[in-house]
């Protein structure tokens, strides 16, 4: 009896722990901390995509419509909403930029606590959930990323985590619902509703029901995106750009090993970070071993049949779409939880090895040592005060410009791109008809007095030593030509570059060794 009444009160313990609220908070807290202490979020410079993902977010808080007025090319959910963020932070008398850079930190904070609960999904011991999360948190990744913009494949990670979370506790119309938000912040994320349909196929043929509530839970989850269309009547630039766009310019990269997605998406965000990747396989291979070679139940983890199938499958289509369409790190960013979950499937198996628990304090010095030992050693060459001098000397001096190859002024400045071209790519003028659309720019450049041009030259690109060594090695030190759409080469109209710009990036975090620099042309075209 006294056995099973301790029973009892452990079995009591632990529910209180895990339904308290202050765990909660101090993950919220930890991730939210290290970011204003280390990441120097409001100097993070915004640039290339990073900028062209704010900017759009920053023309729906003008109140223009998205597609209208953009060649933007992703379903929309997040930048609708960063959009709304902006406008409330008007209230407040912040900028759009300060909006999206304080409303991203909380969201990192957000997206770590969901992790956590994850894990308490996946894990019983507790000292397993923990370092577990710290190695999520030690990603840093994120939290730069959170330090310019809560951006859409942020989002796609939270929905990702939740979406696990819901299929491990069988909540069918939540896993819809999840991995449908994920799909409307980034349409490839409509892989994870496919790998979930497939999986529910081959494990539930006689329960029906359970694929038509995740169906359900697809609908409710289109619902914002489809209203927001019908509503701005935008639904034929939305599928000329975000459709069929995307389906001609997919598999672009056929031809190459069909591993090189996971070099690229190592380097260099995560390179620093190796050893996340290499300890996360180690553990979904143990997870395969357990459940479908042994067909034992995992001891030190709460994971069915079902659920290491829907893992196989789910990394499987994801490792596919990677192979053949893959362009930056974080696209990587959708396998990141199971990576991060495989670590904790090794942690458990050494903590559960370690009977007497001698080792766990020395385990949590090392992982924490592991994770942040770097956090210090953060240096930005280019600050956002660096940039934005940058800009207002240029406008100073050439008037109003307008940018060819990104969008960083415009979001920088928050002034409006004169013109529907977002970065005057080959796409874009495909699309949209460049005789007709450059007369029109031509027009509009008039109208809005724009008196320079700053264009992207990558063909000035330059990088340190360390920076040419390391690339060479992993064979991506390929000069990149200096081309112009047709629409670009008509503005620029062989004028000869008044003057340039450099901007030095850190491309590696951390490393302060390993930099670029940017090289951008200006043209005056008041003549």
């Amino acid at each position: 009896m006294c056995k099973r009444g301790d029973m009892n009160n452990n079995m009591l313990k632990t529910k209180l722990a895990q339904e308290s609220i202050i765990p909660y908070f101090i993950w919220f807290l930890i991730p939210v901390g290290i970011v204003l202490a280390f990441y120097q979020p409001f100097q993070q410079p915004i640039l290339f995509d990073r900028a062209y993902l704010l900017f759009m977010s920053q023309v729906v808080e003008r109140g223009d419509k998205l597609y209208t007025s953009t060649t933007f090319g992703y379903t929309p959910l997040s930048t609708l909403f960063i959009g709304f963020v902006m406008k409330f932070g008007r209230f407040f008398q912040l900028n759009t930029i300060e909006s999206a850079r304080i409303f991203g930190i909380f969201f990192y904070g957000i997206i770590s606590v969901n992790f956590y609960r994850l894990c308490l999904t996946v894990f019983d011991n507790k000292h397993v959930i923990n370092l577990t999360t710290i190695s999520f948190i030690g990603l840093d990744y994120f939290g730069i990323l959170s330090s310019v913009n809560a951006e859409p494949k942020l989002w796609v990670l939270l929905f990702t985590i939740l979406g696990l979370k819901s299929f491990i506790q069988s909540r069918w119309f939540l896993v819809g619902l999840y991995f449908s938000l994920g799909a409307m912040c980034w349409h490839v994320d409509v892989l994870s509703l496919i790998a979930c349909g497939i999986t529910l196929l081959i494990t539930f043929k006689s329960k029906l029901k359970n694929l038509l509530k995740v169906f359900a839970g697809t609908l409710a989850g289109t619902l914002p995106v489809l209203l927001y269309l019908s509503v701005t009547g935008q639904w034929t630039d939305f599928w000329n750009q975000a459709v069929l766009r995307k389906l001609t310019i997919e598999g672009e990269e056929l031809g190459e090993s069909i591993f090189i997605w996971i070099q690229k998406g190592i380097y260099p965000a995560y390179l620093t970070e190796s050893l996340h990747f290499i300890i996360g396989l180690i553990g979904v291979i143990i997870l395969m071993t357990v459940l479908f070679i042994t067909r034992k139940k995992a001891a030190v983890m709460k994971f069915r049949q079902t659920d290491g199938l829907f893992i196989v499958i789910y990394c499987s289509i994801w490792a596919l779409f990677n192979s053949l369409e893959f362009q930056s790190n974080v696209d990587l960013i959708p396998l990141i939880p199971v990576v991060i979950i495989g670590m904790g499937i090794v942690y458990s198996i050494l903590i559960q090895s370690d009977k007497n628990s001698k080792t766990t304090p020395i385990a949590y010095c090392l992982i924490v040592a592991y994770n942040f030992y770097n956090l210090i050693g953060l240096n930005l060459p280019f600050t956002f005060q660096d940039q934005l001098q940058t800009y207002r000397k240029l406008n100073e001096q050439y008037g109003n410009g307008l940018s060819i190859g990104t969008t960083n002024y415009y979001a920088v400045t928050e002034s409006k791109n004169p013109s529907k071209l977002t970065n005057f790519l080959p796409y874009e003028e495909a699309f949209l008809g460049d005789e007709l659309l450059c007369q029109a720019i031509q027009n509009s450049l008039i109208q809005n007095n724009i008196t320079y041009i700053i264009e992207l030259d990558r063909s000035k690109r330059n990088r340190s030593e360390a920076q040419e060594n390391l690339i060479q090695l992993i064979g991506k030190g390929k000069k990149t030509p200096h081309s112009r759409t047709d629409c670009a080469e008509t503005l620029i109209n062989n004028k000869t570059a008044v003057d340039s710009i450099t901007i030095k990036l850190q491309a590696i975090y951390f490393l302060d060794n390993y930099y670029i620099n940017e090289s951008f042309m200006i043209y005056d075209i008041t003549n």
